[in-house]
């Protein structure tokens, strides 16, 4: 996760920009993975945010979630979205901290998990980490998805502008991308506006770090912990267990 919590930035206008179509190509592989499961199993969603993904992958399958995030401004939105829904407060645990460590505060073992946006949120070393904690807690037969590209992206050069009108007022976020020398990370900068007409009456800008991982370059980091990688499309990946040495860890006492 960034160790500079940007979000204090620009959280309140983060979700504006993430409509039904980033989160409808992934939905039909939540349903495949979590769909048949029972109304006990635990599912983790790896850096939450708000909860648009937790209530995505609580309408998929029927049991317990576990929704791990880290900026204290995005859970206040995770903890509203969930609290203000009936159904969502019965099934969602909302954990506070940055994975693997806050693993530690999982009420059981994992029957699968959901990275979705995040992973390039960290360095190799730290998703190294994760997988081998998602690995010791994962139950035989779990599976966990994960956002991720087949293939590196050509930068564009071209900041990707994005619109939406709420009430009287225009809401603009602009986001460009600065690739480092080796294309492997690159700085995000965003920068949102609220506009009436052609005043623009507040602008807010961040910055943060994000590297660029490609599916192939998690499956060599996630076959240390165990899991293999399996294609699902251009955007989207399953990890599932190739080998067990031991039976999934609980909960601390």
């Amino acid at each position: 996760m960034p160790r500079l919590d940007e979000y204090e930035l620009i959280g309140e206008l983060h979700d504006l920009f993430l409509g039904e179509e980033v989160w409808s190509s992934i939905r039909p592989a939540l349903q495949d993975a979590f769909g048949p499961l029972p109304e006990t199993a635990l599912v983790a969603d790896i850096g939450a945010g708000t909860g648009l993904s937790t209530r995505l992958l609580a309408g998929c399958f029927p049991g317990r979630l576990a929704a791990v995030e880290p900026s204290a401004l995005m859970r206040t939105g995770l903890l509203t979205r969930t609290s203000d829904d009936a159904a969502l407060a019965a099934r969602v645990s909302v954990i506070a901290g940055t994975a693997p460590s806050a693993l530690d505060q999982l009420p059981g073992p994992l029957d699968g998990f959901l990275c979705a946006h995040m992973l390039g949120h960290l360095e190799s070393t730290e998703r190294g980490a994760l997988f081998r904690a998602l690995s010791r807690r994962l139950a035989p037969g779990g599976v966990g998805i994960v956002t991720a590209p087949r293939l590196r992206p050509e930068p564009s050069g071209e900041p990707m502008v994005h619109t939406r009108r709420l009430g009287g007022l225009d809401y603009v976020a602009r986001y460009h991308h600065q690739d480092a020398e080796d294309g492997t990370e690159n700085t995000q900068w965003q920068r949102y506006e609220v506009r009436d007409g052609e005043t623009v009456l507040r602008s807010l800008e961040a910055s943060s770090r994000w590297r660029t991982v490609t599916q192939g370059q998690l499956a060599e980091e996630a076959r240390p912990a165990g899991l293999h990688l399996e294609s699902l499309s251009d955007g989207l990946a399953a990890l599932r267990m190739i080998r067990r040495t031991a039976p999934p860890s609980r909960r601390r006492r």
